[in-house]
């Protein structure tokens, strides 16, 4: 069957009250997971890691935030192939005469640096989890244990992305920085020229190390510091309005 139109997280039901799953608890040690809508009347005020089954375990759940990542990837790719064509190559055009046999080098070195970024490693976990779920769906069956675990493991590594773009973007701005700045320099010096952008040749082969230590060690740690604040924060009115039955489900 296509998974992608008929698996559906909700038509499974919960093994305490025989209802509707509705509820997921993504924390990386739940003692439970799966939540009914009764399950979640029964949650204290201060539980807050239950979210929408459907925003989790869904293809549509995951393709929304997979446009979201390629949005935010797309964006800062278009950035920086404007800041390279409009701003770093015109310092360049400068000292053209002198630098010809130069230009290719420093410009390879520019596309290496900022590809070592590696915007695109959602992608691999994308696929992961679509492959989880169209196990799920081929086996018409969601239930507690490592399968489900091993996904949401996964799943927070692939909402993390979102943080771990900011960090690419910092890495990549203090890098786009650095160069326009040393290229000024090195126009104001002109008849050290090919001293210089040698130099800078190396700091751009350097670019890959110094992207690592940029980067937040974000794929480490517990169930509330992955991704962004609307994913992983439940919706606390969703939450309430079960607790005060304005929702019904069977």
């Amino acid at each position: 069957m296509n998974f992608q139109e008929e698996f559906d997280p909700t038509q499974f039901r919960c093994q305490i009250h025989n209802k509707r799953l509705h509820g997921l608890d993504i924390r990386d040690k739940a003692s439970k997971r799966l939540y009914c809508w009764n399950c979640v009347r029964e949650l204290p005020n201060a539980m807050s890691t239950v979210h929408n089954i459907e925003e989790i375990l869904t293809p549509e759940g995951l393709e929304e935030e997979e446009a979201r990542l390629r949005s935010m990837a797309e964006a800062l790719e278009q950035e920086a192939q404007a800041t390279w064509a409009n701003e770093l190559d015109i310092i360049l055009q400068g000292i053209i005469d002198r630098a010809t046999e130069l230009q290719n080098m420093i410009t390879s070195g520019f596309k290496t640096g900022f590809q070592s970024l590696s915007l695109f490693e959602y992608e691999k976990l994308f696929e992961a989890l679509m492959k989880y779920l169209e196990t799920f769906a081929r086996e018409n069956r969601l239930e507690e244990g490592q399968m489900l675990d091993d996904y949401i493991l996964i799943y927070k590594k692939f909402i993390g992305e979102a943080e771990m773009m900011k960090y690419k973007k910092q890495a990549y701005l203090v890098f786009r920085d650095e160069i326009k700045a040393r290229l000024k320099n090195i126009d104001n010096i002109f008849n050290n020229m090919e001293a210089s952008l040698k130099d800078l040749d190396r700091d751009l082969m350097n670019f890959p190390a110094k992207a690592r230590m940029n980067r937040s060690p974000m794929r480490g740690g517990g169930g509330g510091g992955y991704g962004s604040p609307n994913r992983m924060t439940p919706d606390v009115n969703w939450i309430d309005e079960i607790k005060r039955g304005k929702k019904l489900f069977v």
